[in-house]
Parts: C-alpha cells; sequence; structure tokens
C-alpha cells in the first residue's frame, strides 16, 4: 500500500544490521528503535535476500485467481474462526470478489457462515473446546480420537435414549445468508440461485458402529436418504469415480453422495434438515457429523466458477500441529494425519483442476527466524503432498502475518516481541522468494506494527490515513472516533473486536493484493482504462511513481504495461482509493 498523505516504507529488518531494520518500522517508533533491532536480531530476524520497500512477496498472481475461480482453504486458529469479527471469514465481506461460489464448513451451532444446529438431545461436540476435546465414539470402552481441526463436529449416539426433534431430525444446517451483509458481495445467494448442498460425516471404526442412513430434507419437504454404509461418495485419490458409491473410509472424512438441490427457503437460509429412520433409535450407533458444502450450479448443473471458501481450523493450535502427519493420541492433542487431511480434502473438492490455495493464518508465535522458516516449510511441504495425492492441479499457499497484538508471557508488545514478529514475517518472505507456488502477505508490516488498542499512537495511524470513512460495503463505518475510536482489538489486545476490526485488518491484506495485482492501476478506482493512460502520459520521460518497470523513466514500456492490463482489476473501497 502506498499512503501518499505519509510516505512509507513497508517491510522487513535484516540480520545485516540495524539500518535495515531501521526502516522496516514506521518513524513514530523511532523513540526505541534501537531496543528493536537488537532484539530482532538476538532473536534471529533473518534476511530476504529481496524483498524491496513492500510488505509482500509473491503475490502478483493473487487478485485475478481470488476473482476468477479458486478455492481458498484457510488453515488456522482462533484468529481464523469462522466468525465474520475474524479476520479470514471477513475476507468474504470486504473483498471485491465478483462471485462467491461455494463455502463449506464444520457442523458448530454458533458460526456465521454455515451454522449446524443439535435438534435432538443426545448431540456432543468434538471440538478443542469441549470437555472431552476432540474424543469420539464416546460410549465405548476404548475411547478413539479424531483431531482434524474441522470447528466442528457433531457426534449423536442412537442409543434407547434418543429423542429427536420433529420430523425425527437430529440436525439441522443453515447457510447465515444474511450475514454476508452488508459486505461488497451481498449474501451468498439470492432468490432464483440453483444451489447445491453435500453433507460430510466420519465413519465409525467399526460399520457396527455406524448409523446405516439418514434422510436430508430441504425446506419444501424433499426427501433424500443417504446410504451410510455402501453409498458414500467415491475418492479421486484412490483412483475412483466420485459419483459411483462405496463403502466409508473407515476413521475418516467422507461425503453423502449423490448431492442434493436446495431451493431458497423464505427466510433465505437453505435450511436442510437431517432426519433418521426412528427405528435406528436404540441400536449404539454414531453418527459423526463433520461439517457441509453449499454451492452454486448453472441450469444444468454444472458448477459455476468462482471462490470457493472453506477451512481447517480450532482454538489454540499452532504451526506444528499442521505438519505433524500424525494423529492424535489424546483427547487435546491437536494433531492430524496426512492420511486424515487427504480424505477430508477429496471429500470436500468439487474440480480437481480448480486451484487450491491454502491461506496460512495463525497467531504469530514466540519462534526465532531459523525455527519459523523450518516450520513453514514443512508446513507447506505437508499440504503439498495432501493437495498431490487428491490430484489437484494447481497447489498454492499464502502465507499471512497477522496484525500485531499482545504477546503473553510479559513480552506484551514490547522490543522482543516485535522481533518475534519480524522474525516470522521475513522467514514467509523468504519462503516466498524461494518457492514459486508461495506467497507471503504482512498486514503487521502494512500497518508499521502498530496495535490497535485505541492508543494515541494507534489514532494517529488511522487519522492519517483516512479511516474515518472506512467503506464496508454498503455501510461506511468511522475507526477513529467513538464510539470505535482505534479499538479494534478485544481487551486482551489479541483478537480483532467486533465485524469492524476484523474488517480492517481483511481490507489491509485485499489492498496488498490490489497493489501487488494492479501495478497498472495508477488512478486506483478498479479500473485500468483512460485515466490511467493519461497519467502515463502525462509523466512522460519522467521519474517517480509512474515508472512501473523500475527502468527509472516512463515511457513506452509503461504505455504498453497499461494497455495489457486494460479493463477491471481489484476495485479499490474507501479511505484506500483516496490514501493512494
Amino acid at each position: 500500500m502506498k499512503f501518499r498523505r505519509n510516505p512509507r516504507v513497508h517491510a522487513l529488518g535484516s540480520s545485516s544490521g540495524e539500518d535495515t531494520i531501521m526502516h522496516a518500522l514506521s518513524q513514530h517508533k523511532r523513540a526505541w528503535l534501537t531496543g528493536i533491532c537488537s532484539a530482532a536480531m538476538a532473536i534471529g530476524s533473518g534476511s530476504p535476500a529481496s524483498a524491496g520497500n513492500q510488505a509482500w512477496v509473491g503475490l502478483e498472481d493473487m487478485a485475478e485467481l481470488l476473482r476468477n475461480d479458486a478455492r481458498m482453504v484457510v488453515m488456522g486458529d482462533s484468529y481464523a474462526c469462522s466468525w465474520f469479527f475474524r479476520v479470514p471469514p471477513a475476507f468474504l465481506r470486504v473483498w471485491p470478489i465478483p462471485r462467491i461460489g461455494a463455502v463449506e464448513g464444520g457442523a458448530r451451532q454458533y458460526h456465521d457462515i454455515i451454522r449446524g444446529l443439535p435438534i435432538s438431545n443426545q448431540v456432543e461436540y468434538v471440538a478443542a473446546s469441549d470437555d472431552l476435546g476432540y474424543t469420539v465414539e464416546r460410549q465405548e470402552s476404548v475411547p478413539d480420537y479424531f483431531a482434524l481441526p474441522l470447528r466442528g463436529m457433531l457426534e449423536i449416539h442412537a442409543d434407547e435414549n434418543l429423542v429427536p426433534g420433529y420430523g425425527n431430525r437430529l440436525l439441522e444446517f443453515r447457510l447465515q445468508n444474511y450475514r454476508f451483509e452488508p459486505g461488497v458481495h451481498g449474501a451468498f445467494s439470492r432468490a432464483g440461485d440453483h444451489i447445491r448442498f453435500r453433507m460430510l460425516y466420519r465413519s465409525q471404526s467399526d460399520t457396527s458402529l455406524q448409523l446405516p442412513s439418514i434422510d436430508l430434507q430441504d425446506y419444501w419437504g424433499d426427501v433424500s436418504t443417504m446410504d451410510l454404509l455402501e453409498h458414500a461418495r467415491g475418492f479421486l485419490h484412490l483412483g475412483e469415480d466420485p459419483l459411483v458409491g462405496r463403502a466409508p473410509a473407515a476413521r475418516q472424512v467422507n461425503a453423502t453422495l449423490p448431492d442434493i438441490d436446495v431451493d431458497n427457503d423464505i427466510a433465505n437460509l437453505l435450511r436442510v434438515g437431517v432426519s433418521l429412520d426412528p427405528s435406528f433409535i436404540g441400536s449404539n450407533t454414531y453418527l459423526d457429523v463433520a461439517g457441509a458444502l453449499y454451492y452454486h450450479v448453472d441450469k444444468k448443473g454444472e458448477r459455476l466458477p468462482g471462490l470457493y471458501y472453506s477451512y481447517l481450523v480450532d482454538d489454540s493450535w499452532n504451526y506444528a500441529g499442521f505438519c505433524s502427519n500424525n494423529e492424535a493420541s489424546h483427547a487435546f492433542d491437536k494433531r492430524f494425519s496426512r492420511e486424515q487431511a487427504v480424505h477430508w480434502l477429496d471429500a470436500t473438492t468439487l474440480d480437481p483442476a480448480q486451484p487450491v490455495v491454502f491461506t496460512w493464518y495463525v497467531a504469530p508465535e514466540t519462534l526465532n527466524y531459523d525455527d519459523s522458516l523450518a516450520v513453514f516449510e514443512q508446513m507447506i511441504d505437508e499440504l503439498d503432498a495432501v493437495g498431490n495425492e487428491v490430484g489437484l492441479a494447481d497447489v498454492r499457499h499464502l502465507l499471512v502475518i497477522s496484525h500485531m497484538y499482545y504477546f503473553g508471557g510479559g513480552l506484551g508488545d514490547g522490543e522482543v516481541a516485535h522481533g518475534y514478529m519480524l522474525a516470522q514475517q521475513n522467514a514467509a518472505f523468504t519462503l516466498a522468494q524461494e518457492r514459486s507456488n508461495v506467497a507471503a502477505a504482512s498486514i503487521y508490516g502494512a500497518t508499521d506494527g502498530t496495535l490497535f488498542d485505541g492508543s494515541e499512537e494507534c489514532l494517529q495511524w488511522l487519522i492519517e490515513r483516512g479511516f474515518e470513512n472506512f467503506q464496508l460495503g454498503g455501510l461506511m463505518t468511522d475507526l477513529v472516533n467513538p464510539p470505535i475510536a482505534g479499538g479494534l482489538l478485544d481487551a486482551s489486545r489479541v483478537h480483532p473486536l467486533g465485524d469492524e476490526g476484523a474488517s480492517f485488518f481483511a481490507a489491509v491484506l485485499g489492498d496488498l493484493i490490489r497493489e501487488a495485482g494492479c501495478p497498472a492501476d495508477l488512478s486506483p478506482d478498479g479500473l485500468i482504462n483512460i485515466h490511467d493512460l493519461l497519467l502515463v502520459l502525462g509523466h512522460w520521460n519522467e521519474s517517480g511513481e509512474m515508472d512501473l518497470d523500475g527502468d527509472g523513466v516512463v515511457n513506452v514500456g509503461e504505455l504498453l504495461a497499461v494497455l495489457d492490463a486494460w479493463g477491471e482489476c481489484w476495485p479499490v473501497l474507501s479511505p484506500f482509493a483516496a490514501t493512494h
């Protein structure tokens, strides 16, 4: 981002000396820069070879990819849970995505995208926050564990005490269309759209424990019976036709077959009820509901292109848990195996030709540069292997360094804490320089390491950049004056506070994507057109910001760059349009 009101440098520290790190941080921190430099170098902040003066590396293709046809799989901790007051879900409200083509999520009652509402009495949550954690088949004498971070899974035990709800319902899925408002995109679906639904379930360790079948019923009463024992969706990674039924993979995530059409109901919630045959009550079988998937199709039933948003997240996960390739060995062991990830990714794939972007959004940890680089490499290697095994045509990664937060252990937002942020930022940038399928972006770098806790420092940062007028879809929000007054983090100064805080950080990341992907949008309005062409002509033979190819002069190179990129790019929202 290039804010003309206050020109600044976005990038990273370097182990080559204090001078390089000095340029990585904003003017208002210079009173204590020497301390930060010393801490960063003591931690080992790293030195990306040529990251330049920006807060991203390798993002050039991301704007076009995300605005056309791609799947985003968010990998994260509580920073990324499925509420619009968390940053990754806020992408769906803030970013100018022409079509959100699909969404997938776990079976959780209180979520902002997809909700799984229990209706029967025998429902337990399999998640980090539950008293039994990731324990499954909970009534059996020998415990089993399933810690793939689905956020979360519902386990229903069909014993003699099971009391289903109306129509023998166990639960109901809903897509929270109204929560997508007032975002740029608007609701996920509207009247007249054609939407399909797929349910995910974990099959039991023994077929005798598996509930044999369920009924899926849309709002209008159309019922589809799903055979959970003999007719699960086929697996790509096993060379099978997904549309040919098979016995489910034991202890893995499977998908029901076929996908069903769901019409908009009067509340536009795309409700799907999950019911059982009452004869199964007392069978001592289980139904582990692992989530659901909604997607747009055309009149012929073909998938429509667009952004497909999905996630593997849960509370308090760390980097190492995403690359262990080991199953959980106890109820609160936050690890999963490659096999578990492969089955989930396969069961949720709509089109193996659709590019997949694993988007890493985890709270930075207390790691030095070398350790950060090593664990980032392991995370990416593991998910590359998962994608390759499923047979995905194009697997990419976006490593996102979050906003500055208040570290625990007495570190707060002091010098050592900033050193850790720089170390992980630089490790991400190094990896993005080394690998063609990796991009990295730093919200921390783009916001000058500011802690948005309502302090005078953060207010000054927001005022200088015009955030009295922050555009969120059809609404204009004031982040500077009360009641928000720069307080964009919660009381612990860790997570975003409310939709406004999450939307702000999502917008910062979105503008980095715009900056990287739309260099020819010289008059930043999301369109590369005659206005940009006139700017090139008006600065002919000059140097400066209009020099797109870095040869020191505005000439035919810039003219060709504008013509080559002609058309819509990444529309710019306030105040970014005014401050570029």
